[in-house]
């Protein structure tokens, strides 16, 4: 739709300020009650985080024009893991997922019903747990027909420099998904 702009849900406060031209059409929301926190042992923590997220989500939509078919969702760490589940979780026609040193979980994650779409991964090159699941977690999107691109940079567990999350804001806003093949 000519006019309207995407949107990414953040999953966890990610502080972005991006003073880029080329990237003044992004909106970014982000959800302050939707922490980053890791509930794999905790089930009923993990609805109500997604009870939350599936309640605020129609208000960003309803409240930014935007293009459906542009709908992107991001965290950090946690964020960026509980990014992926919910792309699975919720319905919508999400473009992709910038995935800022996260991870999918572990094998308990791997068969959810991945969407088929585009992800950033952004790790440092020291963040030795989140390069350490990047193949599999790769093969598991793969799966659903993902794109995936890495952007590496120096460093750990940290937030990326901006100039490696404007790169990958800009491949995922940028990258059109291969046709789908016929069965």
């Amino acid at each position: 739709m000519k006019g309207r702009i995407p949107v990414i849900a953040a999953l966890c406060l990610i502080n972005i300020a991006i003073a880029n031209d080329q990237m003044r059409n992004w909106t970014f929301a982000s959800g302050q009650k939707i922490q980053a926190e890791i509930t794999d042992n905790n089930p009923e923590r993990e609805a109500e985080m997604l009870q939350r997220f599936t309640a605020i989500l129609p208000q960003i939509e309803a409240a930014v024009p935007h293009d459906e078919k542009r709908m992107f969702m991001g965290g950090t760490s946690g964020g960026a893991w509980r990014s992926y589940h919910y792309s699975a979780q919720v319905p919508r026609p999400w473009a992709g997922i910038l995935a800022s040193g996260g991870w999918l979980g572990g094998e308990q994650w791997y068969d959810l019903p991945y969407p088929r779409m585009r992800v950033a991964m952004v790790n440092g090159d020291k963040d030795y747990a989140a390069i350490g699941v990047m193949k599999k977690d790769t093969e598991v999107l793969h799966r659903a027909d993902s794109v995936v691109s890495v952007h590496a940079f120096e460093g750990g567990h940290q937030m990326p420099p901006p100039s490696v999350l404007t790169k990958a804001l800009r491949w995922l806003l940028e990258t059109e998904l291969p046709a789908e093949s016929a069965p």
